[in-house]
């Protein structure tokens, strides 16, 4: 597969767009290659995270409700497919505790399943068409362990469901 321009790569969503990994390791599989985020992946993400929080906490929480609400719409009119396709392997309440965090005003740095990493694509896709800001959410693949190791933030921003900061 080497050399194959039709090779996937998955790369890390951070500020609103696709964006070229800062890391050069690399994890392969069946279904292609996918870049894994190293420190200084991690460190930009959590910068553009920090630097949309206020205007996104800001906002009235009904608008953040309604530009949630236009993106389960966009979700829900993509065609089903089973739920034993490997792509997702959800289990029922992740998409609904994002949607809560993301409604409660929080912003995000995800890390993408090991097993599935495309499994959040859709539900990115999803949210950036409805609107939501660049740097609310943002999505790294690779290792969360691994990048929890290597972050210089606090253990809470590492946290899958962080604490309210006081």
């Amino acid at each position: 597969m080497d050399g194959d321009l039709s090779e996937r790569r998955l790369t890390h969503f951070v500020g609103g767009a696709w964006r070229a990994p800062l890391s050069q390791r690399m994890a392969g599989g069946r279904r292609g290659r996918r870049v894994l985020a190293g420190p200084e992946d991690l460190a930009r993400a959590l910068a553009v995270a920090d630097a949309a929080a206020p205007e996104w906490h800001a906002l009235p929480p009904g608008i953040r409700a309604g530009l949630l609400a236009e993106a389960g719409l966009a979700v829900a009119e993509t065609p089903a497919f089973p739920a034993t396709a490997p792509l997702l392997r959800f289990t029922l309440p992740q998409p609904a505790k994002l949607g809560v965090l993301l409604a409660s005003g929080r912003v995000l740095v995800l890390v993408s399943p090991r097993a599935t990493p495309r499994a959040m694509l859709g539900l990115i896709e999803a949210l950036r068409s409805a609107g939501l800001p660049p740097g609310v959410l943002n999505l790294l693949n690779g290792h969360a362990a691994d990048l929890a190791q290597t972050a210089s933030a606090p253990a809470q921003q590492m946290s899958p469901l962080a604490k309210p900061k006081t």
